[in-house]
């Protein structure tokens, strides 16, 4: 379910004893940057295409920050091979090791992901944009294996795989968390979407999985495809996939995946539209399964029996419209209901819920089943007297409107990293349009960089201030608009 959370717009770098090498004006190369660095230092990338096939040094700590954003910081790959593989075999790369902000496009890999490839590693992966990428098997813009690495804002669109997973693979054990991730228009034989594989047990929560293809005439799952593992699933939507089993999803062989919050609907088949299951047994709760062809839920009528079990939830036809084939048990508990939810703008994929819808405060803040709880949520997690059924909370902000709305205050904060050399970030939040002086002084008050001096809109605004003329010591930056003004110190040290 889609809940107010507090996101930042930039990672903070804040290690005084780390280097920031700027590329191109330190290194012409991101490569050579990434080989240059050590543990703890930043490679800061100015806006620009680069084309290169980034190998991953053994080494932790080391973060590749955009200086500009995924629509003027491209690393292409040039159809050599993946944008950026990482698969280290001295070190666990950990969370210290961070990517942020760019478009990851071109790559072009014979086996395994195209776009990036994370083996064994659990880097925090940022803002990223993967698309136009191709495996030649699986894991057309992704592939994840062995590892539990972090991605937020990324949105995986356009990727091809011959074989498994034409956006994301995750394989292997393998444990990452995915929030505020989409994952669209990507193409595969066989899970066109996104591939769960081999006891894996990622997290996703708001997660938007729309309009993949599993093109086979054998191919399952559309949106999703998991294959002996158990994913936790919270706030997704499933939409607008197709495939011959499974257009939303294909749940197969052991694989026990938790969904509470999750909008499926849209998706085709030939055989079931919403969900397929083959010897699995997954849990829906607060969910709405609607309008997906033919019929929401069909069970393999092959190999060991399937069970589902939902609760508290919309299904279009209910129970009785279930394609069990005999094989199989349909645990249908308190709480669910066979009504038009009465999303905003389904044509337009607006799933939020009308006013008036019947799925809101009809799902439950607790449930436990075979003594797992599987919801347990405070009041201040839901809008209303009770959670909603389905992806989004009536009345509350998603993460990315949230992000979207304005400041309600004029804001400066600290510069960072702070200290520096010679690269620092300024950001600041302005309630309204306003005319705005950002102004840096020596310690004698002497004007050493007018940074911004323009009307500006409202919003979050950044700003870099590269100093490599200055001699260290401490820097004043003071931001002024007719309403607002607030002074920060600096220090550069070199």
């Amino acid at each position: 379910m889609r809940y107010k959370a507090g996101l930042t717009w930039m990672l903070a770098i804040s290690s005084t004893s780390a280097t920031i090498i700027d590329v191109p004006a330190d290194s012409s190369t991101i490569q050579a940057g990434i080989n240059g660095a050590s543990n703890g230092d930043t490679i800061l990338v100015q806006p620009g295409t680069y084309y290169e096939n980034i190998v991953w040094p053994d080494m932790n700590g080391i973060k590749l920050i955009s200086a500009g954003d995924t629509s003027n910081t491209i690393i292409d790959g040039t159809g050599n091979g993946s944008v950026i593989h990482m698969d280290p075999s001295t070190v666990t790369i950990d969370s210290t090791t961070e990517i942020q902000g760019f478009k990851i496009t071109n790559g072009d890999y014979v086996y395994k992901g195209g776009g990036m490839f994370v083996s064994n590693a659990s880097p925090v992966l940022t803002r990223l944009w993967i698309t136009g990428n191709t495996a030649g098997s699986i894991g057309g813009g992704f592939y994840i294996s062995g590892g539990s690495p972090t991605l937020t804002e990324v949105t995986v669109t356009g990727n091809t795989a011959t074989e498994y997973g034409g956006g994301l693979y995750i394989h292997w054990y393998s444990s990452p968390t995915l929030t505020d991730v989409t994952v669209s228009g990507n193409t595969a034989r066989s899970s066109g979407g996104l591939y769960i594989h081999w006891y894996s047990s990622p997290t996703l929560t708001d997660v938007t999985v729309s309009d993949n293809t599993a093109s086979g005439a054998y191919g399952n799952g559309g949106g999703l495809s998991i294959f002996r593992s158990s994913p936790t699933l919270t706030g997704v939507t499933v939409t607008g996939n197709t495939a011959t089993n499974g257009g939303g999803l294909f749940i197969s062989w052991d694989s026990s995946p938790t969904l509470t919050g999750v909008t499926v609907t849209g998706n085709t088949a030939t055989n079931g539209g919403g969900i397929y299951c083959g010897s699995s047994s997954p849990i829906l709760v607060n969910a709405i399964l609607w309008n997906d062809s033919p019929k929401e839920i069909y069970f393999n009528q092959d190999g060991n029996p399937s069970s589902i079990t939902i609760a508290h939830s919309d299904v279009q036809g209910g129970v009785g419209s279930m394609v069990t084939n005999n094989n199989g048990t349909a645990n249908w508990l308190e709480g669910n209901i066979n009504t038009d939810p009465l999303f905003v703008d389904p044509e337009n994929g607006d799933f939020h819920l009308l006013e008036g819808s019947p799925c809101i405060d009809a799902g439950t803040s607790f449930f436990v089943w075979d003594g797992d709880t599987l919801v347990n949520l405070n009041p201040e997690e839901y809008v209303g007297i009770a959670p909603d059924m389905g992806a989004f909370e009536y009345g509350a902000l998603s993460i990315r409107e949230e992000i979207a709305s304005l400041p309600t205050e004029f804001t400066l904060y600290q510069n960072y990293p702070n200290p520096f050399n010679p690269v620092s970030i300024i950001r600041y939040e302005l309630p309204q349009v306003s005319i705005v002086s950002l102004i840096v002084y020596d310690i004698l008050g002497r004007e050493v960089a007018r940074l911004v001096d323009s009307y500006m809109e409202p919003g979050d605004h950044q700003v870099q201030w590269n100093a490599p003329e200055l001699p260290s010591g401490v820097y004043i930056a003071r931001l002024v608009t007719p309403e607002y003004g607030k002074s920060i110190k600096m220090l550069l040290l070199k």
